[in-house]
């Protein structure tokens, strides 16, 4: 299958992972990381079929706000397991990631008194849910990473048929 999508580098570095890829900002000046999560190739009866079916399973925020508590701990099933990673859900809404309406959230996760935020979207894609989010350190965003992050995601393009 072709790539889902394409993105223009700028300031990050790329390391490819399991599941999709990781972008690492080199200008920021504290740790940013634009995670690129690519899911399996969706059954037409499954819930994550399609864009529109996704969307109409999460339409009300009770479903929004589960769906953005498992795909955050999904980061990190094994601290989930243990106790060791509280996570809090501050928003959920539908949005827009490369043009497709997007379910998106913004999370703090806390692992062993550090907190991380995480700030995402998801569509799915050719059958194939895509989770793009930021992961960065609790505390000011410097302008910097403001660039960086709004150039990246606005350059986002999904494949086309």
């Amino acid at each position: 299958m072709p790539q889902l999508y394409t993105v223009p580098l700028g300031p990050w570095e790329r390391f490819t992972t399991p599941a999709g890829e990781v972008l690492a900002c080199t200008a920021c000046e504290y740790p940013v990381q634009m995670v690129f999560a690519v899911g399996p190739v969706q059954p037409s009866a499954s819930p994550w079929a399609t864009n529109e079916v996704f969307l109409r399973n999460v339409a009300s925020a009770a479903e929004q706000e589960r769906t953005a508590r498992c795909l955050v701990a999904s980061d990190g099933e094994a601290s989930v397991a243990s106790g060791g990673m509280l996570i809090t859900i501050v928003r959920t809404g539908i949005g827009e990631l490369a043009g497709l309406p997007a379910l998106e959230y913004e999370a703090t996760v806390t692992i062993r008194g550090r907190t991380l935020r995480q700030s995402g979207a998801v569509v799915v894609h050719w059958n194939r849910l895509l989770r793009i989010a930021v992961l960065r350190t609790d505390g000011p965003v410097c302008a910097k990473e403001r660039e960086a992050v709004s150039a990246l995601r606005s350059g986002i393009r999904l494949a086309t048929d």
